[in-house]
């Protein structure tokens, strides 16, 4: 389910040079402008399409509906995560035109959004407010790179108390990393038996003193290093509950412009000494991983991709890096190096489905050509299929010097793979593509839906893997909760279709189980998310008639 659109709900119309330089030399799409989204005469996206009323909403936002989406019925497709989102109907990525007053008795639009106070001054922190102590803000710190840090391995320091010297430099940080501690903290405590060193409404005190950071940025004239890096760490985990925190893909653009602004978008010059090749090196790693995170927020959610960004080499971060990182740096850069690799092919995942998307492909594997190479779906899945064998043969096959490297940072690495093949692969059971004529069209389309049920299972096996392991996985930011919720609601669609299909279906009851269980039981976030894409996935579960027991029942 790649990050295209079902005309049915369409996004923002937007124009995609394929020659943007952020594909890198390995893309070959044609060099043509892409429309993603409707025609501008197009019935459904005129002026009225602003104007839903609250029922008709709340009618998309039914389980019956999120399923119709996450099935890719009818022309064009569906981002991979927007079954799964906390408003499914309201999706388009276009400007909504309404009345400039409600009609008497209707709700606002803006009606219970959260309010934050850009008034955050540089030196504010949870300790200076008297929201936590010092003991207490030691512990939520050592917390959050104990258990959260290694999903978004940027910050660094080479003082001998990094507490003292994080806290010095940029209070936004300081403040995020606290805050991000803090929303695990005390499901951790409670579930480990240890009494919490904070009260239960701390989380959230931090978390608005965070997000008041967050705005102050946008209105101060001085910026640095630190401020781009407590940027991208609020787009990777969400301090409100329900979806009441800032569009992630909104935060990661403000997070590249205060980057540009800082010049990291440009390679710098060879280093001559250690302090500047440790600077370089910071700030390639931060520029490097907001190219990741973005990229990957842009596949999962159906957003458009940043454009115009240069100099994404993650070559030269290695070789920088291999003379001034040390051994637990080195692994850290080595997973984002690997990051940046596999972000690059889903960028080319999204671009081709927008290029089959403006050309209005026949999605029955019609022959599309231009200039003698074929861009249809099949070419697709076998080109990019290929590209992420060679990513795996690189970095996550157990005869890789690579993998080694990476060591415990290789799970993490390969989960988002699977991720990624299954966006790709699980193109191959939209409805109309399989024929089940014994064609080898339709053998070869049956081996990739083999590859999305193999993609699937493995990252539900991942997550309970996670479990034994101190349950890791529970403390990553929020788009692996939702990747797992994804591959749930592939199997449902897998259950419930007609073709052929590669596993039993009890196997496929066991994982979709699994991961609805897994969703349900490994909470331990203040925002309760997990739980909510368990929710979700189960009432899922329930509309294609596949039997998931209530807990209760099972006790």
């Amino acid at each position: 389910m790649p990050s295209a659109y079902n005309s049915n709900d369409p996004l923002l119309p937007f124009q995609l040079p394929r020659s943007d330089p952020i594909f890198g030399p390995s893309s070959h799409l044609p060099q043509r402008t892409v429309h993603f989204g409707p025609s501008p005469t197009d019935s459904q996206t005129g002026a009225s399409a602003g104007s839903v009323t609250s029922d008709k909403r709340k009618n998309k936002e039914s389980p019956q509906n999120r399923l119709a989406v996450a099935s890719l019925a009818g022309q064009g497709y569906s981002a991979p995560f927007q079954a799964l989102t906390y408003h499914p109907g309201v999706w388009e990525n276009r400007e909504q035109s309404r009345r400039s007053s409600p009609q008497p008795g209707a709700a606002s639009r803006d009606e219970g959004w959260p309010a934050f106070e850009a008034k955050a001054g540089p030196r504010d922190d949870p300790v200076t407010l008297e929201l936590v102590d010092m003991a207490q803000a030691e512990t939520l710190f050592d917390f959050f790179f104990a258990k959260c840090h290694p999903f978004l391995p940027i910050v660094t320091s080479a003082d001998a108390s990094p507490f003292n010297d994080i806290r010095r430099r940029c209070g936004f940080l300081f403040t995020t990393i606290i805050a991000i501690g803090s929303r695990f903290y005390l499901k951790h405590c409670a579930r480990h038996g240890v009494l919490p060193t904070i009260a239960p409404a701390t989380p959230a005190a931090i978390a608005r003193l965070a997000y008041s950071h967050l705005a102050a940025s946008l209105f101060r004239k001085q910026h640095q290093l630190a401020d781009v890096q407590a940027t991208l760490l609020l787009a990777g985990w969400g301090l409100q509950s329900g979806g009441g925190g800032p569009d992630p893909w909104l935060v990661t653009g403000h997070c590249a412009r205060l980057a540009q602004r800082l010049g990291l978008h440009r390679p710098g010059p060879l280093p001559t000494t250690p302090e500047q090749a440790e600077k370089q090196l910071l700030q390639s790693r931060t520029w490097l991983a907001w190219y990741h995170f973005d990229g990957f927020l842009s596949l999962g959610f159906g957003r458009p991709q940043s454009q115009g960004f240069a100099g994404i080499d993650e070559q030269a971060f290695l070789q920088l890096g291999a003379s001034s990182a040390s051994g637990s740096e080195m692994r850290m850069d080595l997973y984002i190096a690997s990051m940046v690799q596999l972000t690059k092919i889903g960028g080319d995942l999204i671009s081709w489905i927008q290029l089959l998307t403006d050309w209005q492909a026949d999605i029955s594997r019609a022959p599309l050509t231009q200039d003698g190479q074929d861009y249809s779906v099949g070419a697709m899945l076998g080109e990019l299929n290929k590209r992420l064998d060679e990513w795996t043969t690189r970095w996550t096959w157990n005869g890789s010097l690579s993998a080694i490297h990476l060591g415990t940072s290789g799970r993490l690495a390969k989960l988002q793979s699977e991720h990624i093949r299954l966006c790709l692969n699980s193109l191959a059971l939209k409805p109309g593509l399989v024929k089940n004529d014994g064609s080898p069209e339709s053998a070869l389309m049956a081996s990739y839906i083999q590859k999305a049920t193999e993609a699937a299972i493995n990252t539900v096996q991942a997550h309970a893997d996670a479990v034994k392991e101190d349950m890791y996985l529970s403390y990553s930011f929020d788009y692996i909760t939702i990747a797992l919720g994804q591959a749930a609601v592939f199997l449902i669609r897998l259950h419930s279709t007609t073709c052929d299909i590669p596993v039993d279906r009890a196997v496929i009851a066991y994982y979709l189980r699994t991961a609805i269980e897994l969703l349900e039981d490994t909470e331990l976030s203040e925002t309760k998310n997990s739980t909510y894409v368990g929710r979700i996935c189960r009432d899922l579960s329930g509309v294609a008639g596949i039997a998931i027991p209530p807990r209760a029942s099972e006790e």
